[in-house]
């Protein structure tokens, strides 16, 4: 569903902004790089809301896109902080970490690590849908 909302964007504006008159390949390139991160944008913003499907399966609780959708209503950016932009930021950091030729130990440490930070973004998830969860049950 994500992936749509972004395919759909980039030929929408693609194609209007090829239709422009007056406007050269300089322009139209730096014009596609905009809506390049626009639609980025968007498709992130749609699968954080949708990735509560994921803690719902996990535990075997009958979900579909449309309850996780809404379960989601009033709290996208915030799951778009959790489940994008964090992951993000630790594997950037991870990445300035790491040397050209690490040691052993290095690399023993950073795949600790890493193993760790991903163990912390599920957890995360987790309960951002839990508390989501029982938001819901109580309104």
């Amino acid at each position: 569903a994500a992936m749509l909302v972004f395919l759909l964007a980039m030929t929408i504006v693609g194609s209007i902004g090829a239709s422009l008159p007056g406007s050269t390949e300089a322009n139209q390139l730096e014009r596609q790089a905009y809506v390049g991160y626009a639609a980025k944008l968007a498709y992130w913003y749609i699968f954080a809301r949708l990735c509560l499907i994921f803690p719902a399966i996990a535990i075997d609780e009958e979900v579909d896109l449309l309850q996780a959708w809404n379960r989601s209503r009033g709290n996208g950016w915030r799951l778009l902080v959790v489940i994008c932009v964090m992951p993000f930021c630790l594997s950037q950091l991870l990445g300035y970490m790491q040397r050209a030729e690490p040691s052993l130990l290095e690399y023993l440490l950073l795949t600790g690590l890493g193993t760790v930070l991903i163990a912390v973004e599920v957890a995360a998830l987790s309960l951002s849908y839990r508390q989501l969860a029982n938001w819901q049950t109580a309104a």
